[in-house]
């Protein structure tokens, strides 16, 4: 009765998050607040080796499920923002076959490590091992803030295609987002033309 009830609970916690995502809509900083809600949740999972009652394992489990969802819905977002339209497929299926490939290895060493160690200190590692590489990622993203946000107007395209939302925004042909590595080069360029 407690276990249906505890992931309940968590299902309540993914859909009212998903409702709020949907509200608020994509953040500016889309990289760093996906990475930053994935960390939370790793960190609601690293909450479950102390969790003391049923109670205080369903709220730990409905923020961990709340916070994927919002990660992953931004995720998505993102990727349908940024990659162009024509590879969006093949950019899909790699994004998925790298998230999934390593659950049936997880899976098994999870279950080792429960049952050589103990289920609350396989949480304590799993969560503590997730947390850090979540906010490395958030550090990461964080630091490349000279890196402007693409707006969903402006899709990177392949070279020599012209954005679908150029024209009706009345947008200069761009190939891709400005990004510091573009600037350097056309910097470089320049100079060579002078030089």
């Amino acid at each position: 009765m407690a276990y249906g009830l505890v992931f309940a609970v968590a299902g309540v916690g993914g859909g009212v998050a998903a409702l709020v995502t949907r509200r608020l809509g994509a953040p500016r900083r889309i990289v760093t607040v996906t990475w930053a809600t994935w960390g939370v949740g790793c960190l609601a999972v690293l909450g479950l080796s102390v969790a003391p009652d049923v109670v205080t394992v369903a709220a730990l489990l409905a923020l961990a499920l709340a916070m994927l969802t919002v990660g992953n819905l931004l995720w998505n977002t993102m990727m349908q923002k940024l990659v162009p339209a024509q590879i969006l497929g093949r950019a899909s299926s790699v994004d998925w076959l790298l998230s999934l490939c390593l659950t049936p290895l997880g899976v098994l060493v999870g279950g080792a490590l429960a049952t050589s160690v103990g289920v609350r200190e396989a949480f304590l590692l799993g969560g503590a091992v997730a947390t850090a590489a979540s906010f490395v990622a958030v550090s990461r993203a964080s630091a490349n803030r000279t890196a402007p946000a693409c707006s969903a107007a402006k899709r990177i395209v392949l070279p020599g295609r012209r954005s679908p939302h150029s024209r009706e925004l009345g947008e200069p042909r761009r190939d891709h987002c400005e990004t510091p590595i573009r600037r350097t080069a056309k910097r470089s360029n320049r100079a060579q033309a002078t030089a």
